[in-house]
């Protein structure tokens, strides 16, 4: 038996997972995941240790030069998440600013930082990331930047009024470490942010982006849901404040499943006891099963598609392709020529299961195309038809 990480009830495993990433990354392996129904926590148990992660985040990632949820960037829906971010925070914000500001752990390029610095009042602003090339661009921007881990900050104790962790929970397994680590630091009534994607609403029909997308997420070691996270920052003595469910933009006219929660630390209690839940919570559960059986449709198609054509080409090297390798990488690279593309000049960098991936061309004799980017899959579209691909010889995945 093994107890659920969050509210300490039997997470029994439901689902098989095997993860494919670029070559050399440590994320290519196999696990299990566990679900928790008294508190609808999911965890993904890869065998994996906090420090392999860490040490992944700081020497490996491509997050500097990526465009999606929680990597700081700027893009028009990069900053309605901002928004949605200050309007929790503003209630509090004179307490905040009176005392020693804000300080963003995990902050990636600081997309946050350089949004909330030009909102009144001017709040005092540091950011800290693992990763020092995109501390760099934050230095360069005129914001404090502080190399560190969530797990050992290079902040005084009790100096802090306010720490902010924006898509970070759902990537370290030992959340106590991180809430003991950010209860040394904050000040007796200090205030901390959390935001993790909102398992519980993965299966929202604005909020599914494609097949198994939330899913193939390998940095994510958990899918929490209001409760679970509740359940972790109670025990740790963090009495919750507000607690909002939303549905954020992303490209394509998709949306971000978000759960963001505003929490005081508490000194007069060792925890703060939850309510019994009502039922059993399922949701993480139906959406493996359905997306198991979209997935079965998916390979269906890209079968037929396959037997049309004596090579293949993948465009768009995005977590929607290793999700699909994973489970078809093996059978395909051996029967077939397989060219691999993407217009992100870190990738082209990359290689997967020693395929190099390069710019996109145009087509060889009896090549079919493989739009692999949910989000991008129309603009790849066109660019494939201006290379000379014919629309027979492309599938988009779905």
């Amino acid at each position: 038996m093994t107890p659920c990480h969050a509210c300490g009830e039997t997470a029994r495993p439901i689902e098989g997972v095997v993860f494919r990433d670029f070559d050399g990354s440590l994320f290519s392996r196999a696990g299990v995941i566990r679900h928790c129904a008294a508190c609808g926590l999911g965890a993904v148990d890869t065998g994996l240790s906090d420090a392999e992660i860490a040490r992944h985040y700081a020497d490996d990632c491509l997050y500097v030069e990526m465009t999606g949820v929680g990597v700081g960037g700027n893009t028009p829906e990069d900053l309605a998440r901002y928004g949605h971010y200050a309007a929790i925070v503003a209630p509090q914000v004179d307490e905040i600013a009176a005392k020693a500001g804000l300080v963003d752990v995990g902050c990636s390029r600081g997309g946050m930082l350089r949004d909330f610095r030009a909102r009144p009042p001017g709040l005092p602003l540091t950011g800290i990331d693992l990763d020092e090339t995109s501390l760099a661009s934050l230095e360069e921007a005129g914001i404090a930047a502080k190399a560190g881990s969530a797990l050992d900050l290079p902040l005084e104790t009790g100096s802090q009024s306010m720490l902010s962790y924006l898509h970070v929970f759902e990537h370290i397994l030992d959340t106590d470490a991180v809430l003991a680590e950010a209860s040394r630091v904050l000040a007796a009534d200090g205030l901390i942010l959390v935001e993790v994607p909102d398992a519980a609403d993965y299966g929202a029909a604005d909020a599914r982006v494609g097949t198994m997308f939330w899913l193939a997420m390998k940095e994510h070691v958990y899918h929490f849901t209001e409760r679970s996270l509740t359940a972790i920052l109670a025990r740790n003595g963090f009495a919750v404040l507000d607690a909002v469910r939303s549905h954020l933009p992303m490209r394509a006219g998709k949306a971000y499943p978000a759960l963001t929660i505003l929490a005081r630390k508490r000194s007069d209690v060792a925890a703060i006891p939850l309510p019994a839940p009502a039922e059993p919570d399922t949701a993480l559960p139906d959406h493996i099963a359905a997306e198991s059986h979209a997935f079965a449709e998916q390979e269906r198609a890209l079968s037929a598609f396959i037997a049309r054509h004596e090579h293949l080409a993948f465009w768009g090297m995005s977590l929607e392709f290793l999700a699909l390798w994973a489970r078809l990488g093996d059978r395909l690279k051996d029967a077939h020529g397989v060219r691999l593309f993407d217009g992100n000049a870190g990738k082209q960098r990359l290689t997967v299961d020693g395929v190099a991936i390069g710019p996109a061309g145009p087509p060889q004799p009896s090549e079919g195309l493989i739009v692999c980017a949910y989000m991008a899959s129309e603009a790849i579209m066109r660019e494939a038809l201006r290379l000379g691909w014919d629309a027979d010889d492309i599938l988009v995945l779905e």
